[in-house]
């Protein structure tokens, strides 16, 4: 347990601090964005916002699990290779952590520093006037509220904690007894098979069939093959005459110099 965290510590932070901030953990990059989207949905007043609202709260909660589910499984789990490769297990390189560790300082403060200029007073400056914010006129979201949220992230990790870090086996005994939306979400709402048997199969045999009957047997057949077709066979007629006797040239050049004369004596 953690062995592959304390032999990369660095990398480990790292990502211990981006899922902080994706959660919405307080005083993070997220933890502002998330709640302005929220308010402005809560206080929006209509039947789309309070949909939105329900469904940002709900992802709040997924969003929660499966970034703790990532860390545990990651770097809090059984180790699923060899011991060999664990032992040579290192810190990326400089030209990886650097950038991380950058990304990293952004999450921590750049909600602190810079939320005045994204979605508070100074907003107005920063997206001038193109987005409507509703904190200007609301400051505080009611406490049930404000708990619900919290509550959400909170169950979010709860959740992922007891399944992937405390009872491993409780997923594999959710997974059989649950197993009708276990292999929906698995198969993703089986979207790419609905997505293949309504459009890409019907447009797929669609394209064969223009293909063979239109371009192969009709655009080719009477077009480009038909023409080179016709240009064999007339060259083939044609080199019948290129015998290579002197006599058969000159027979053919005197009956060409026959037709000019001819030409230019009866017209």
């Amino acid at each position: 347990m953690g062995g592959l965290f304390f032999k990369i510590p660095f990398t480990g932070v790292m990502m211990w601090t981006g899922s902080l901030a994706i959660i919405g953990f307080p005083f993070f990059s997220g933890y502002y964005s998330k709640e302005s989207i929220l308010e402005n949905a809560y206080f929006a007043s209509s039947n789309m916002a309070n949909y939105a609202y329900i469904v940002g709260i709900i992802t709040a909660l997924l969003t929660a699990f499966y970034s703790w589910r990532l860390l545990f499984m990651t770097f809090h789990g059984d180790f699923k290779s060899s011991k060999t490769i664990l032992l040579n297990v290192k810190e990326s390189p400089k030209v990886m952590t650097l950038p991380l560790f950058l990304l990293a300082i952004g999450s921590i403060f750049s909600g602190i520093f810079l939320t005045d200029f994204f979605i508070g007073k100074n907003s107005d400056v920063f997206w001038y006037n193109s987005i409507i914010l509703a904190h200007e006129h609301y400051h505080y979201m009611p406490f049930s509220q404000t708990l619900l949220i919290k509550s959400s992230v909170a169950i979010g990790i709860l959740a992922a904690s007891l399944l992937y870090f405390y009872n491993k086996n409780l997923s594999l005994i959710l997974s059989k007894k649950l197993s009708f939306f276990y292999l929906l979400s698995l198969n993703k709402w089986y979207v790419d098979e609905l997505y293949r048997k309504i459009f890409v199969k019907p447009i797929f045999y669609l394209a064969t069939f223009f293909w063979k009957k239109g371009d192969i047997n009709t655009i080719d057949t009477y077009g480009p093959n038909g023409v080179s077709k016709i240009i064999n066979i007339f060259s083939k007629s044609l080199s019948i005459f290129q015998s290579g006797y002197l006599y058969h040239y000159a027979f053919t050049m005197l009956g060409g110099l026959v037709i000019i004369l001819s030409w230019f004596i009866f017209y």
